[in-house]
Parts: structure tokens; sequence; C-alpha cells
């Protein structure tokens, strides 16, 4: 947090434990949401709390994973953010830019509830399985 913090010249707040009705209040009274996904799990992979935060419609900043641009265009559903150092000159950059986080996160939150909702990866996994739907 301390790389954020100085990159973007303010203080960061941290929740966690925060679930359902809770986290759907606190993404309400963010300005923007960061995350960190793990790249090294498996080829593809980042944390599911992309999709939650976009079906939020939080303004979402998460650590880029290789082939995050096949399922979202940065600067149009999120923004990537290369490292903490980066991700702090996007708060910075984006604090004063309302209108661009708000129509960020609504073209996240549409992208999520017309192709990322659980229907889809149900016949994601069932087409993997070789079943059809």
């Amino acid at each position: 947090m301390a790389s954020i913090e100085k990159a973007c010249g303010r203080k960061v707040s941290v929740f966690s434990n925060c679930f359902g009705d809770n986290l759907a209040k606190t993404i309400a009274q963010s300005k923007i949401v960061i995350g960190d996904s793990y790249p090294g799990v498996t080829h593809g992979y980042w944390s599911n709390r992309l999709y939650v935060m976009l079906g939020y419609r939080a303004f979402y900043v998460p650590t880029y994973v290789k082939d995050m641009e096949k399922d979202f265009v940065d600067k149009k559903h999120l923004v990537y953010a290369k490292n903490a150092v980066d991700m702090g000159n996007i708060i910075k950059e984006y604090l004063h830019k309302p209108e661009d986080r708000k129509q960020i996160a609504e073209n996240g939150y549409a992208l999520v509830h017309s192709k990322h909702r659980f229907i889809d990866r149900v016949r994601e996994l069932k087409k993997v399985m070789g079943f059809t739907l």
C-alpha cells in the first residue's frame, strides 16, 4: 500500500471481510476500487473479484494479468495497472475524472451482466467438457 499511496499522494483505505450488502455499500461509496490478482495459478487466471467488482459498478483498477484483454478492454471496462506505482498514478489521474470513471464503470457493469454471468460459465464448462447446452 505504501507504494500506491506514495504514487497517488493520498491515503488508501483497505477493507477486508466485506461481503453482500456491506460490499455493495462500500463499493457505492468508493470512487476507485483497486485489486490484485496472483498471476501464477494458471494461464489466464485472475481473481473472480474482477467480475464481482464490475458487477457492482465499481470503477475497478486491477493488476494486469496476461490475457485479460481477451475479455476486458483497458480504459473501457476497467483500467489495468502494471504494478503498485502505476496503480497509484492511475488513482491520481482518475480521481479528477468523475465522468470517465462513471462511464468505465457502466461499461464494465454492462459487460459482466451480458457475457460473464453464472450461466455463461456453465456453458463454457460444458463446452470444455464436451457437452452441449
